[in-house]
């Protein structure tokens, strides 16, 4: 894990803000094909945030699928 030098939070819907403890990148093969890897960058974690999500705008950006 990286340290993170963004805010200290993120807000969601209700206004509340959410401490994020760090950051890091991850990269993962295609179930249909192990020569495609796809790449996520600025994971954040949020200890508070028990599921997971995901912005598919940012993942498209990161992988130039734009």
């Amino acid at each position: 894990m990286q340290h993170f030098d963004g805010p200290d939070q993120i807000f969601i819907s209700n206004g509340a803000g959410l401490s994020i403890s760090g950051a890091r990148s991850s990269m993962f093969e295609s179930p249909f094909d192990s020569r495609v890897l796809f790449q996520l960058n600025h994971l954040l974690h949020v200890p508070s945030v028990t599921k997971t999500l995901l912005s598919v705008s940012q993942s498209a950006k990161d992988n130039c699928f734009l």
